[in-house]
């Protein structure tokens, strides 16, 4: 499946790649509670409008998934506008004509259709331009060890959208595939997620250094006898370490 995308003609291929993928194993999908353990890699997950494929464990995306499936039929359908194995054959073969007709000067679709060696149908030009103008919705995770450079390019993050529009928000913790779902809002009864300011472990540990050098000044200050000093040391020493141990 095409799973690089970063223009709306990509998308395009994705959409017409995983409708392929689809109609040729219909008879395999079926309805499914979604939970931890149903979820894994290679598999394709449609979720009310939304479309997941988990490319790898390091990798995977969802993206908006117009299309409505009807199994009985073993078609796949947008608004009016059916297709099967073989309009979206026809389809993609026409692709590299339509869009290289831009490049000659041709305006629109249909004008580039018009001189293109596979001439599409009336139909199958408006289901391609509807799913070039509509939103992609595209998110991807990524944990990215080869690029990991700290807050600046974190090792697990989401990305959104693609080309001038992309934007990229760091995770502190790996996501899941069903974890991934989730953020969606695709799983009934789940409580929606937040980004919410918290602190990273490493800023606790700098939290009980700092606590922990206070202490030691007060005690430095307060305790003139070696031996008590070295005793109050000692405590400081057990408490913050326990209290690490409890929020770490």
């Amino acid at each position: 499946m095409h799973c690089n995308i970063a223009s709306a003609k990509e998308y395009l291929f994705f959409i017409l790649d995983a409708a392929e993928f689809i109609l040729t194993r219909i008879e395999k999908f079926n309805e499914i509670e979604l939970t931890p353990c149903s979820v894994a890699l290679d598999d394709i997950v449609i979720c009310g409008e939304r479309l997941f494929y988990f490319v790898a464990k390091d990798k995977y995306f969802s993206v908006n998934f117009p299309l409505n499936i009807n199994e009985k039929k073993r078609a796949i359908h947008l608004k009016d506008i059916e297709l099967n194995l073989s309009s979206i054959s026809h389809i993609r073969g026409a692709l590299d004509d339509l869009f290289s007709g831009f490049l000659k000067g041709y305006r629109t679709l249909e004008e580039s259709n018009t001189y293109s060696s596979s001439v599409l149908s009336l139909k199958e030009i408006r289901f391609v331009e509807q799913i070039l103008t509509s939103e992609s919705g595209y998110v991807r995770y990524d944990y990215d060890k080869g690029n990991e450079n700290g807050r600046f390019h974190p090792l697990n993050h989401l990305d959104f959208n693609y080309n001038r529009g992309t934007f990229k928000i760091g995770l502190y913790q790996r996501l899941s595939p069903y974890e991934f779902i989730n953020l969606f809002g695709c799983i009934p009864k789940k409580e929606c997620s937040f980004l919410e300011r918290i602190l990273h472990p490493m800023s606790f540990r700098n939290f009980i250094r700092k606590i922990r050098a206070f202490f030691k000044t007060i005690v430095w200050i307060v305790c003139k006898n070696s031996r008590r000093r070295y005793r109050a040391f000692r405590k400081v020493f057990r408490l913050s370490s326990a209290f690490f141990r409890f929020v770490a």
